[in-house]
């Protein structure tokens, strides 16, 4: 027992000894070292923090678009538009002519109450002249801003008014709201207009969804043109609205990260009624999750221009000094299984995705759009479709063949499409092309984020005149 004993001891400490041996030759030690010489052997004086945070930077530029490090007062001004409110005096304002101008008040807020009104202009913050001396609007912003209940002293120029006004605010909590606005467009048919996905959203999706339905809203337009994105847990609650229990609303994996699904409920107050949804080349992750469920469970049809292009998975790592790294550990899948994320291996050509997008265009030809599993006709600036005549098969073939090769998912449909107000969203009179749509019967939908060269495009729209004959 004895010699036993021993024996487990020696390889113990074989093994504590090995696990110290990697550590020592590990990357992590070595950038250790090298932070500790430069700190402590270096000519100069260095300032180490600024050094590390630099390094920190750098190591993430090398993996993807969206793994970011963040100081403390980013991480505070990041969080405030999702966290649903802010302290401060409560307005909107723009810079005019290096002035202050207030758009209006948040209503019910401090400004509010104090007197101020929309078109004032706000020339001093208690001591301080903030008009006319080029200050930045951050500096302004921070000026503005404040604790709770605490009080800042505001000189106002008030047309019609000689003197400067004095008003002092006291502070409190400012709402931020992620809904722009909702109302009924015509008999029947409401919109709501999504800003992002913030802590909040769903509460006031909900609230704006119940007022539409009691005015007797049948059908709704969803707007997220412009929407960033926001929180995974609001894109799933206001998926679930339109979605029947069990059904997937996305799915996310990565690497260290196992396949872990979200699926709707089945508790949503709007899962019947028809949908369309609009998103431009800002709609962006947590935007794309509520428009690839739609699509993908043929639950509505979705309208606009192709999506940013933003499926990674970011996980906040808070440092010990309020900063913080965001870290991408997996992707989005749409319930379809595609992922949302467009390429990336040249960073540089990925920030510039969206200017190329502008530059190159579709030559300004408007072209059919039919959304994922769709029979709807809709426009869209960007071209997601098209239709050959079941006639020419060689040449239908042939445009599916050059789409895979592209590493395009195709998908098509043999049954006519019916008639559908889209052809006078693009612009076509129906009367002109009377059997148009007959023509419509084998629908070829592209995913999100799918890009055609141009040549593709200058094929495509030879195929879509020929169509149109």
């Amino acid at each position: 027992m004895y010699f036993a004993g021993l024996i487990a001891c020696f390889f113990s400490i074989v093994a504590v000894q090995a696990q110290e041996n990697k550590f020592l030759n590990s990357p992590a030690r070595k950038l250790q070292l090298a932070e500790f010489a430069i700190a402590n052997l270096y000519v100069d004086e260095v300032n180490e923090g600024k050094l590390v945070e630099e390094a920190i930077v750098k190591m993430l530029e090398q993996l993807d678009p969206h793994s970011t490090y963040s100081d403390p007062e980013e991480v505070k001004k990041m969080n405030e538009p999702l966290q649903g409110n802010f302290e401060g005096i409560g307005i909107q304002f723009n810079m005019a002519e290096d002035t202050l101008l207030l758009i209006q008040p948040v209503s019910g807020g401090p400004s509010e109450k104090a007197g101020i009104l929309a078109g004032d202009r706000i020339v001093m913050v208690e001591d301080t002249l903030i008009a006319g001396v080029k200050m930045s609007t951050e500096d302004i912003m921070r000026r503005l801003r404040g604790p709770k209940d605490s009080k800042v002293n505001l000189k106002i120029l008030r047309r019609g008014v000689k003197e400067l006004l004095p008003f002092t605010v006291k502070r409190d909590k400012i709402p931020v709201y992620s809904l722009d606005a909702s109302y009924m467009i015509k008999d029947k048919i409401g919109y709501i207009r999504i800003n992002r996905f913030a802590a909040t959203t769903h509460e006031e999706f909900k609230k704006a969804l119940a007022e539409l339905q009691k005015k007797g809203m049948k059908d709704l337009i969803l707007d997220l043109q412009g929407n960033g994105g926001g929180y995974l847990n609001a894109a799933i609650d206001i998926a679930n609205e339109f979605l029947g229990k069990k059904e997937l609303i996305v799915y996310t994996e990565g690497r260290r990260n196992p396949r872990s699904e979200f699926f709707a409920k089945g508790t949503g107050e709007f899962q019947n009624g028809r949908l369309i949804v609009l998103v431009d080349e800002f709609s962006a992750s947590a935007s794309e999750i509520v428009t690839g469920a739609v699509q993908d469970w043929d639950r509505g049809v979705v309208v606009g221009r192709r999506s940013f292009g933003k499926g990674l998975v970011q996980r906040p790592i808070d440092l010990p000094d309020g900063s913080m790294i965001r870290l991408t550990v997996a992707r989005y899948y749409t319930p379809a299984g595609r992922c949302i994320q467009k390429p990336y291996e040249s960073i540089e050509k990925y920030n510039e995705d969206l200017i190329d997008r502008y530059n190159k265009g579709l030559k300004g030809l408007p072209i059919t759009v039919v959304t994922h599993y769709t029979s709807d006709i809709v426009s869209s600036g960007h071209l997601y479709i098209i239709n050959l005549n079941d006639k020419d098969a060689e040449q239908r073939n042939k445009f599916i063949e050059k789409m895979a090769g592209l590493g395009v998912a195709t998908n098509v449909h043999y049954k006519p499409l019916p008639m559908h107000t889209g052809y006078k969203k693009l612009g076509f009179k129906i009367e002109d092309y009377p059997n148009a749509y007959k023509q419509f019967k084998n629908v070829v939908t592209l995913p999100l984020h799918t890009c055609l060269s141009d040549e593709d495009v200058d094929y495509v729209i030879e195929c879509v005149k020929e169509c149109l004959k």
